[in-house]
């Protein structure tokens, strides 16, 4: 569908009730009859269909076929709600490999026959070294992988009174699944950075995100939306359908955007070992911090307008 601009005023209309048909047939009547030239559907919390559903596209036909009679453009909202990429969480339940990942940094200080005890957030272990530190200057170049000396452990001490038997009615509880490091330092002092990969939490309405730097999550958002409503509605694309509306979405999670696929990324188009270098990211670590941190925001950016604006933009192109 090639880029085209809006004739006059065209809502965003909200379906977030009883979808009957002769309800959309008599609002769609009451905008022409007012001058409205068209308008976006934007399917939302309360709509009483399931979306991207029989029933729902039964529902957009009516819609398309009357705004037609009329002469209005019809604009489609590629989402239920927001932000665009998931198909209403569809894309992470079928494919879990597709989840947004965010990377943490955990940091602790240790010196020479010292334990040091620290947890970490609940992730996949990408990165984990001690390095030594002299004159209180860390020495990147000079460093042990501690990785071996991480496992799983539980934080969060709970303290219960529960309503059981009187001889077991106070329990003590640890919760909160944590990687965690046990690690004696050798003779010195010591700084130890552990990055881990987690699954992007508590992130609106999915709990989750798709990963928008993974272009066979991304294409697995087109076959589960785009294609739907080319499947449906096809025929008017272009005529009465004129575009596809996408929202809020960016290179995830957007202080700090990260993805499995981007150490390679950042292989593939610079020659260097990212993972090497996680902590440039957020503090010096000498003369190439500022090549470092251009390398991966170039990369983050360019694999993000590859994976969704391209794809996005092409699947629109060729239909």
């Amino acid at each position: 569908m090639k880029t085209q601009l809006l004739k006059g005023v065209q809502p965003f209309w909200f379906w977030n009730g009883k979808m009957d048909h002769e309800e959309i047939v008599r609002q769609i009547d009451e905008m022409a009859d007012k001058g409205v030239q068209g308008f976006l559907i934007h399917p939302r919390q309360g709509m009483d269909l399931p979306y991207l559903t029989e029933e729902f596209f039964d529902r957009v036909k009516t819609a398309v076929a009357q705004a037609k009679k009329h002469g209005m453009e019809v604009w489609l909202y590629d989402e239920y709600p927001y932000p665009s990429g998931v198909s209403a969480g569809q894309v992470m339940l079928d494919h879990p490999e597709y989840c947004c990942k965010a990377l943490k940094k955990t940091v602790g200080t240790v010196s020479g026959g010292e334990t040091l005890k620290m947890y970490c957030p609940w992730g996949k272990v990408i990165s984990a070294r001690a390095y030594r530190v002299r004159d209180g200057k860390c020495c990147f170049d000079e460093y042990q992988d501690v990785s071996a000396y991480i496992g799983t452990g539980y934080s969060d001490e709970i303290f219960q009174l529960s309503g059981l038997t009187a001889y077991n009615r106070k329990r003590f509880f640890t919760g909160v699944a944590s990687k965690y490091l046990y690690w004696t330092a050798p003779e010195g002092e010591w700084k130890v950075y552990v990055f881990i990969e987690e699954v992007m939490k508590h992130f609106k309405y999915f709990e989750n995100f798709v990963d928008p730097l993974n272009p066979e999550a991304i294409r697995y958002f087109l076959q589960t939306t785009h294609e739907q409503y080319k499947k449906h509605i096809g025929d008017e694309f272009g005529k009465t359908v004129k575009g596809i509306f996408t929202d809020e979405v960016t290179a995830f999670p957007p202080s700090q955007p990260w993805s499995p696929l981007l150490p390679g990324l950042v292989k593939e188009k610079y020659g260097r070992d990212l993972i090497d270098v996680l902590p440039a990211l957020t503090e010096d670590m000498g003369p190439e911090t500022q090549r470092i941190r251009f390398e991966y925001w170039d990369t983050a950016a360019d694999a993000f307008i590859n994976s969704y604006d391209k794809q996005v933009y092409e699947w629109c192109e060729a239909n």
